[in-house]
C-alpha cells in the first residue's frame, strides 16, 4: 500500500514539474464523479482514509492503461508495450 502512495506521489511530481502536465490535468478535468479530485483532497487530510482503489485507477489512467486498475499490471503492460518483449522466467 505504501508503494502505491509513493508511486502516486512520484508520478504527480513528475507530471506536475516535468513535461507531462496535460494528462493529469485532463484526467482531473474530465472526472465527472470527482473521485480523483476528492482523492487528492483527502490525501491532504490526515483524518481521512485514502481510497487506494481510486489511487490505483488514477495511476493506471496516467499510464493510459484503461483496461486495468492494478498498478503492477499497468506497469507490466507498459513495459511490454515499450520493449515488445515479455520476461521469460
Amino acid at each position: 500500500m505504501s508503494h502505491l502512495l509513493v508511486h502516486l506521489s512520484l508520478c504527480l511530481l513528475y507530471f506536475l514539474f516535468r513535461k507531462g502536465k496535460v494528462r493529469p490535468f485532463e484526467l482531473l478535468q474530465n472526472d465527472k464523479n470527482r473521485r480523483f479530485i476528492n482523492l487528492f483532497i483527502n490525501m491532504g487530510d490526515p483524518h481521512e482514509p485514502v481510497a487506494m482503489d481510486t489511487a490505483s485507477e488514477f495511476v493506471c489512467r496516467l499510464y493510459a492503461q484503461n483496461k486495468t486498475c492494478d498498478v503492477d499490471e499497468a506497469r507490466h503492460n507498459k513495459l511490454i508495450q515499450m520493449t515488445g518483449k515479455v520476461d521469460q522466467v
